[in-house]
């Protein structure tokens, strides 16, 4: 179903870009025809890089996948660039009767207006695109979080790697800057609140070798996220396991006499596969009261379910800020917040844009992030 639907917006907006871009023009049809096609092939890209069940890998491979993603987020672009475009053009050139009296020149059906407006969104869908794969394929920058508490008795720090999506088209350069750069802010803890992995694990094995040097004194925790019970949750977790690193799937440990970290899985995927639901009070009942209480939570909108001082903070992930505009409204209408700091919320909720990225390896208007969390005592 899900395809059908991507099918059909393909094809409607195929034939409006068309419409706009070729058609008016005194062309031939075969002309017109091979446009539409090559419009519609941009749009169907993304139906041309599925690797399910193939040993695909490698640098030819990825250049495929990135050219591929590159022509659809360009039609994307182009798609919502005309429509905005052309609904102020032609609205502004309706109401205000100055300009259609003295520029007829500028109306939006004027062919040789059309032609140099195409001319120019299309130089910047292109320059937009452009920028949009070189934030997705470089290493992320650092966001830091300073948070104070009376809990807190000696400073900790945290780094969270959320929504790496590890998968054989992921850089394994880029995938060594983020180790390195984790590494190189020397935190206590380490956290990745889901989406870690998403691919068969055996194509991933150089990626999971590079992962394996994220290290931190007090411990590496990790959560699982939708997409690790799309892969499936056994393969997912025997990764984690030879990686070294502490699952937390409902249950939580005590990383020091002040600190408490605890880690759910996917809330709503969880409920999906099992058709049980999350009970935060038996994850949590090994916390001490006197515990400063981290909760993992790969999906944000579960801290509608936290009651009054159940936790401190709550780490979550999944809606990687919206990854590419104006996908920003439909993320943050289906889960009612995208990216930063919430405090208005039972408790605080940090929602990181992630280190990595789905689909396209590309990001625009949301940068990747490393997040560093310093955790101090109220003196």
């Amino acid at each position: 179903m899900f395809g059908l639907i991507i099918l059909m917006i393909a094809i409607c907006a195929s034939s409006m870009m068309t419409m706009r871009l070729i058609a008016p023009y005194p062309v031939s049809f075969v002309y017109k025809m091979l446009t539409a096609m090559i419009i519609f092939f941009m749009w169907s890209a993304p139906f041309l890089v599925n690797t399910h069940g193939r040993e695909w890998h490698g640098f030819w491979f990825n250049f495929y996948t990135y050219t591929m993603y590159f022509l659809f987020i360009s039609a994307f672009l182009f798609f919502v660039g005309l429509l905005l475009r052309d609904f102020i053009w032609i609205i502004s050139y309706q109401l205000i009767p100055a300009l259609s009296k003295n520029f007829p020149m500028l109306s939006p059906f004027n062919l040789k207006a059309l032609f140099w407006a195409n001319m120019g969104l299309g130089l910047l869908v292109f320059t937009f695109s452009g920028l949009a794969l070189y934030n997705g394929i470089k290493v992320p920058n650092v966001e830091y979080l300073t948070l104070f508490s009376d809990k807190i008795k000696s400073e900790k720090t945290i780094a969270v790697l959320s929504d790496l999506h590890l998968n054989r088209t992921l850089s394994l350069k880029k995938l060594q800057g983020i180790v390195d750069k984790t590494n190189a802010l020397k935190p206590d803890i380490i956290v990745l609140p889901g989406d870690i992995i998403d691919d068969d694990t055996s194509m991933l094995q150089k990626h999971l070798s590079i992962l394996k040097n994220l290290k931190a004194p007090l411990g590496v925790f990790v959560s699982h996220g939708n997409h690790e019970f799309y892969i499936g949750l056994a393969q997912s977790s025997d990764a984690f396991q030879k990686l070294g690193f502490t699952e937390l799937t409902q249950t939580g440990r005590s990383v020091s006499p002040d600190l408490f970290i605890a880690g759910i899985p996917d809330n709503k995927s969880y409920e999906r596969f099992t058709r049980k639901t999350i009970q935060l009070d038996k994850v949590l009942e090994n916390a001490l009261p006197e515990q400063y209480r981290i909760l993992l939570s790969h999906n944000p909108p579960f801290i509608n379910h936290v009651q009054p001082n159940q936790i401190d903070l709550q780490i979550s992930g999944h809606t990687h800020g919206g990854q590419i505009f104006p996908f920003h409204i439909l993320v943050w209408l289906g889960n009612g917040y995208l990216s930063g700091l919430y405090e208005k919320t039972p408790a605080p909720l940090y929602i990181t844009r992630g280190a990595g990225q789905w689909g396209p390896q590309m990001r625009l208007g949301s940068d990747s992030e490393i997040t560093f969390i310093t955790l101090k005592p109220i003196y």
